[in-house]
C-alpha cells in the first residue's frame, strides 16, 4: 500500500530538486476539505514539503489519494498550500536530506569571556530576542538554538547584563510540551522548552511570544533608553505574506501575526541612539520599509518575496548563524571568526552573506537574498556590541567623513583677506599678511540630528608651526589668538553640513600683528563645549597624541606660499627624538613642480656639515656654496633633524629658459615625522603659482682684457642677478663677468622681478687667450702676446701623475718661457697640464701633448 501511495505521489509531484520530504497520514481522512470544498469519501493524505530547510510559510502540496490506490478508478486530488497540516498524525513516506540536530540541553554554546576584557559599552546595550514559533508542532529546535547562540554572544562574550536582555519566546516558561525536537511539523516530537539559554542554571525566557508581551517589553524600554544606548532586536521564526494585503508578517505564538506596521510602532518614540534589527523569518525583507530610519540598522535573511532557510547539516537558521558567529567572534563550536573580538554589524552582515550557502545560490531548491539597510557614511557603520559611537557626531569637514591624510590642510577651513564670501575658493594664503575673515564647515556624521545649543566652533590664528607644540595650546602669550567664535544653534541633520562665517575683531587683530614677528600664519578651528575653553581641552596636545575622536573636532589650514617662514618645534615630551622632514609633491598637480621649478630648503639654524647626524635622501643635495641650503629635485627626505627649535624657509623659483605660457598652480607638502615613533606629527602645504612671462635670454661671450680671459654676459633681457659656477658647482663669480681659467662654466641668472631662473652652459664660448703654447724639443714654449706686468708662475704636470710637477717663473716684462719635460713620468704620447698663475690666480690652463 505505502509503495503504491509513494508511486502516485511521485508521479503527481516529482522530486525535482531531490530534497523534497513526503509524509503520509497514519490513517485515512474522512470527507476532507480540499480547496475550500468538502470531498466525500475516505482518502490517504500525502503531505509534500517542497523546502524542508525553509522556515514557514513556504510552498508545499497536499495530495489526497482514494482509500484503495491500487484500484483502476482511484481518485487523486491535489491542493497547493504554504503551511503544514495540523491535527493529522503522519509518518515519513519518502525522506529528503536531513540535518544533524544540535539539541537543547545536549550541545550548548561554549562559554567564554570577552577577548579584550571589560566592555565599557555593555551597560548601554539592550536586546529583545523574539521567537514566535507559531505552535508546538512548528516551534522547531533550531529556533531555540538561534536564541541560545545570540543570547550567549551578548551575555557571555560581550558582557551585556542579563537584565538588559529580554527573551520573548513561543509559549514562554510554560510547563507544557511546546517545542518540537523532530525535524518536521507533521510528525512532531514535543518536549518542554528549556528556559535556560546559556547553561548557567537560571531561566532566561521570561515572556510568551504574544502581542501583550511585546507591548510590555517595548513600553518598558521606551521609558528607559537614552541617546547613549543601543537596542538590538533579534527575530528567529516563521514568517508569511498575506495574499490579500501583500504584507509580510511574523508568526507569534498560537499563530498570531505581527505585521510590519505594528512592529514598527514599538520604535517610533524609542529614544535609543541606535536601534538594530536582525530578522531571520521568511519574507523578512518585507519589514525594512516600515522599520528603516536614520538610526536604524536592519539585516534580514531574505528579500520581501523570499523564504529563509536553515543550515543544511546543523539545526540553525543559516544566515542568523553566520551573522551571530561574526559578532560573537567564534562559531557555535568555538572556531574563531575574524580576530575573535566580534565585528561591527556591517561587517557581520558581509561575513554572513559570504558564508550563507543559500545566499550564494549553492542549492537550486533554496535561495535567499539577505538585505542590509543603514544610513551610509555615518557612525552606523561603526556600531558593534563592543562599541557604540556617538549618535550625534559633529566634526569639522565635508560629508561624507574621511580622515584626511594631509590633516594639516583641511578642506573645511578657509582664511580670506576680504569679506567676499568666496568660500569655495582656495584660501588666500600665498600673501604674507594676516587674514581677517574665515569660514568653518561643520558636518554631522551621526545618525541623529544635532538640536542643541551647547557647542561652539572657534577659529584662530597661530604661528606657522609644522607641529603645534603643547605650549602654544596652553599659553596664550603672543603665539595665537581667536579670530572668532560661534555658538552652534539650530538643527544639523545626519549627513548635513553648515558653514560658519568668521570675522576678526580689528583690535584683537591689530594687537596680534603688533606682537608677531612672522610673515605667515597658520589657521585653526575647533569644536568645543560650553565652559570648556579651547585652551583647556585635553585635545590640545601634539597631533600624534590625539585620539580619532579628538581629531575630528580639530581642523588646520597650514597652507602658505613658497618663500614664507615655517617652524619645527619640540616639547619636553619628545625632546629626545629627532625629526624626518619629507618633501612630497601634491598628487593633484597638473604638471610636476620639480620639472618646472627649483625648490630649496633654506635653514636658519640647522647646519648641514655632515657630522651632526643630518642625512639626505635621493633628490636632495646640499648647495656647495651654502651648507644651510638644500636643493630639492624630487620627492625627498631630510633625516636626523635635531629636536631643538628649528626654522626654515621653502623657497622656489620657476625655470625661465623658455617662455612660461600661463598660470599654473602647484602644491608641495612638507611632512614632519617623529623618527622615534615614525608617527606623522605635522605638515605644511606650500603653494606656488607660475605666471605668464617671456624667457630670460643672454649672450655669453669671451673677452681678453689686458692679457686676462673673461666670460661676459651681454644683452641680458631683464634685470638679473648673476651666479657663475665651475664644473664642481663651486661659485666663482657674482657679476656680469668672470675670469675664465678653462674648464666647464655655468651661468645662472635670477630675475629681479619675480625670482625666475635660467641656466646656461658656457662650454662652447670661445675666449681670446693671452697665452699660447708650442711644442719644442725636450718640452714646450709658453708665449705671451704682451709682456707680463707682474711676476708670473708656470706649473707643468703630467695628467697621469699631477704630483710630478715642475715650476718656472717669469719676471715682469718677459714674454716667453721654455719648459723642459725630459725625465717627467710620461711618454711621448702623454698629456701635460700647463697652468699660468698671477698673484696665486690661475689665468690660463691648457692640456697639451
Amino acid at each position: 500500500m505505502r509503495k503504491a501511495i509513494a508511486e502516485i505521489a511521485l508521479e503527481i509531484c516529482p522530486n525535482i530538486s531531490g530534497n523534497y520530504d513526503y509524509y503520509v497520514s497514519n490513517e485515512t481522512v474522512s470527507d476532507p476539505t480540499v480547496n475550500g470544498s468538502t470531498v466525500e469519501g475516505r482518502y490517504w493524505m500525502v503531505f509534500v514539503d517542497m523546502a524542508p530547510l525553509a522556515n514557514w510559510d513556504h510552498p508545499c502540496k497536499y495530495i489526497y489519494i482514494k482509500e484503495n490506490p491500487m484500484m483502476a478508478d482511484g481518485t487523486t486530488i491535489v491542493e497547493d498550500s504554504n503551511r503544514p497540516p495540523r491535527g493529522i498524525k503522519m509518518s515519513s513516506l519518502i525522506e529528503g536530506k536531513k540535518q544533524k540536530v544540535l539539541r537543547a540541553g545536549i550541545n550548548r554554546m561554549p562559554r567564554r569571556t570577552a577577548a579584550n576584557g571589560e566592555n565599557k559599552y555593555a551597560d548601554n546595550t539592550y536586546a529583545v530576542i523574539i521567537s514566535g514559533g507559531a505552535n508546538p508542532e512548528n516551534n522547531y529546535i533550531r529556533y531555540w538554538n538561534d536564541c541560545s547562540f545570540i543570547y550567549s554572544a551578548l551575555a557571555e562574550t560581550h558582557g551585556v547584563p542579563k537584565q538588559n536582555i529580554k527573551v520573548v519566546m513561543a509559549g514562554g516558561n510554560s510547563d507544557e510540551p511546546n517545542q518540537n525536537w523532530s525535524n518536521n511539523a507533521v510528525s512532531p516530537d514535543l518536549k518542554q522548552t528549556d528556559c535556560d539559554l546559556d547553561g548557567d542554571g537560571i531561566d532566561d525566557i521570561e515572556y510568551p511570544a504574544t502581542i501583550p508581551s511585546l507591548d510590555l517589553v517595548f513600553e518598558e524600554l521606551k521609558n528607559k533608553l537614552t541617546e547613549k544606548d543601543h537596542l538590538f532586536v533579534f527575530v528567529t521564526d516563521h514568517g508569511g505574506k498575506d495574499e490579500i494585503t501583500d504584507s509580510a508578517y511574523i508568526y507569534l505564538w498560537d499563530n498570531c501575526r505581527l505585521t510590519p506596521k505594528k512592529f514598527a510602532s514599538y520604535f517610533k518614540e524609542m529614544k535609543a541612539g541606535y536601534i538594530s534589527f536582525l530578522l531571520g523569518q521568511c519574507f523578512s525583507g518585507g519589514f525594512v520599509d516600515d522599520l528603516k530610519g536614520d538610526n536604524r540598522i536592519i539585516a534580514t535573511a531574505c528579500g520581501e518575496d523570499e523564504k529563509s532557510y536553515a543550515c543544511e547539516e546543523i539545526e540553525f537558521d543559516e544566515f542568523l548563524y553566520h551573522y551571530t558567529a561574526a559578532i560573537n567572534g567564534s562559531d557555535a563550536y568555538g572556531n574563531m571568526v575574524g580576530d575573535g573580538n566580534g565585528s561591527t554589524l556591517k561587517k557581520a552582515f558581509e561575513y554572513a552573506v559570504a558564508k550563507d550557502s543559500h545566499a550564494g545560490h549553492k542549492y537550486a531548491f533554496g535561495r535567499e537574498t539577505p538585505t542590509f539597510s543603514l544610513l551610509e557614511n555615518t557612525t552606523a557603520e561603526e556600531l558593534a556590541f563592543n562599541s557604540i559611537p556617538n549618535a550625534v557626531d559633529l566634526y569639522i569637514g565635508s560629508f561624507p567623513y574621511e580622515e584626511n591624510n594631509c590633516f594639516w590642510n583641511s578642506d573645511a577651513l578657509w582664511a580670506r583677506y576680504y569679506n567676499d564670501a568666496a568660500w569655495n575658493e582656495e584660501s588666500q594664503s600665498e600673501k604674507c599678511k594676516l587674514a581677517g575673515y574665515g569660514a568653518v564647515r561643520v558636518s554631522n556624521r551621526g545618525v541623529k540630528p544635532y538640536t542643541g545649543d551647547d557647542l561652539y566652533v572657534s577659529m584662530f590664528w597661530a604661528k606657522p608651526y609644522i607641529n603645534i607644540p603643547v605650549t602654544e595650546w596652553l599659553n596664550k602669550s603672543n603665539n595665537y589668538e581667536v579670530l572668532d567664535s560661534y555658538k552652534i544653534i539650530g538643527t544639523i541633520a545626519p549627513g548635513e553640513t553648515r558653514l560658519f562665517e568668521m570675522k576678526a575683531d580689528p583690535n584683537v587683530m591689530s594687537s596680534f600683528l603688533d606682537h608677531s614677528f612672522y610673515d605667515s600664519y597658520t589657521y585653526f578651528a575647533d569644536i568645543h563645549a560650553t565652559g570648556d575653553g579651547y585652551m583647556d581641552r585635553p585635545m590640545h596636545r601634539p597631533y600624534e597624541d590625539l585620539s580619532s575622536e579628538h581629531k575630528k573636532h580639530l581642523a588646520c589650514k597650514n597652507e602658505i606660499g613658497v618663500g614664507n617662514k615655517s617652524m619645527i618645534c619640540s616639547s619636553a615630551a619628545n625632546a629626545a627624538t629627532t625629526y624626518r622632514l619629507e618633501i612630497v609633491e601634491d598628487s593633484c598637480n597638473v604638471k610636476s613642480i620639480f620639472e618646472n621649478a627649483e625648490l630649496r630648503i633654506n635653514n636658519t639654524n640647522i647646519t648641514l656639515n655632515g657630522d651632526n647626524g643630518v642625512t639626505l635622501s635621493e633628490n636632495a643635495s646640499v648647495d656647495k656654496n651654502n651648507n644651510r641650503s638644500i636643493i630639492i629635485n624630487g620627492d625627498a627626505m631630510i633625516c636626523g633633524i635635531p629636536s631643538s627649535l628649528a626654522t626654515f624657509v621653502l623657497d622656489g623659483a620657476f625655470w625661465a629658459n623658455s617662455q612660461i605660457s600661463g598660470k599654473t598652480k602647484y602644491k608641495v607638502h612638507a611632512v614632519l615625522y617623529d623618527e622615534r615613533t615614525n608617527k606623522c606629527i605635522g605638515g605644511m602645504t606650500y603653494k606656488m603659482s607660475s605666471k605668464r612671462r617671456p624667457a630670460i635670454t643672454v649672450d655669453v661671450v669671451g673677452k681678453d682684457e689686458n692679457g686676462v680671459a673673461y666670460l661676459v654676459a651681454e644683452n641680458v633681457s631683464e634685470k638679473v642677478g648673476y651666479s657663475w659656477t665651475d664644473k664642481d658647482g663651486t661659485l666663482i663669480g657674482t657679476t656680469e663677468k668672470v675670469r675664465y681659467t678653462g674648464g666647464d662654466i655655468t651661468l645662472r641668472l635670477t630675475a629681479m622681478s619675480d625670482g625666475a631662473i635660467a641656466e646656461f652652459d658656457c662650454n662652447d664660448v670661445q675666449v681670446a687667450d693671452n697665452v699660447s703654447i708650442e711644442k719644442i724639443q725636450d718640452g714646450f714654449s709658453v708665449k705671451f702676446k704682451e709682456p707680463v706686468e707682474e711676476e708670473t708662475t708656470i706649473k707643468v704636470a703630467t695628467i697621469s701623475n699631477m704630483s710630478d710637477q715642475r715650476v718656472y717663473k717669469l719676471s715682469k716684462g718677459e714674454k716667453q718661457k721654455d719648459v723642459n719635460t725630459n725625465g717627467m713620468s710620461a711618454n711621448k704620447d702623454s698629456y701635460y697640464s700647463i697652468s699660468v698663475f698671477q698673484k696665486n690666480t690661475c689665468i690660463s690652463n691648457k692640456k697639451v701633448r
